[in-house]
């Protein structure tokens, strides 16, 4: 997190899958946004690497270090980005403090319902419980529930 962007009304945010594809394009457009302080990267396959080692572009940014997810404290984060593969978001996502917002971008909770979920992967869906919380992010159909929510798929 550059020092010169930290504002105090602006959200700290952790991407867990910081290294894959869809996290550095996540790093990339929050990292110049004044309302986001990027606070945590996970990577478990990189943890303790910095940024630039895998990335990098990325050297002339001042960003935390890849980290294992057990091992992010999550107290001081108020929302996640999720960038996980579909079928590991479930079970971290499900276990995350209730004060965190996500947006997960896997396939994991993109259905209403779990047996479509179940028929098109071809495997049990191992968080059932939040999926009902869960707003689909299609913001033409959703926008005034994706305003409310705190866990957008």
């Amino acid at each position: 997190m550059s020092e010169n962007k930290k504002h105090l009304n602006s959200a700290n945010i952790a991407i867990l899958g910081a290294s894959g594809y869809t996290g550095v394009e996540a790093i990339r457009l929050l990292v110049n946004n004044s309302n986001y302080n990027i606070v945590d990267l996970t990577a478990d396959s990189n943890a303790g690497m910095s940024v630039s080692e895998v990335y990098p572009h990325l050297s002339r940014i001042n960003l935390p270090n890849l980290k294992k997810i057990e091992d992010t404290n999550f107290s001081k984060v108020d929302a996640v980005i999720s960038c996980l593969p579909h079928g590991k978001s479930q079970k971290v996502l499900s276990s995350l403090p209730k004060h965190i917002k996500i947006c997960d971008l896997s396939a994991d909770f993109r259905f209403d319902d779990i047996e479509s979920y179940e028929k098109i992967y071809d495997k049990k869906h191992e968080a059932v419980d939040i999926q009902k919380d869960v707003i689909y992010g299609l913001t033409e159909i959703n926008r005034d529930k994706i305003k409310k929510a705190r866990f957008i798929a």
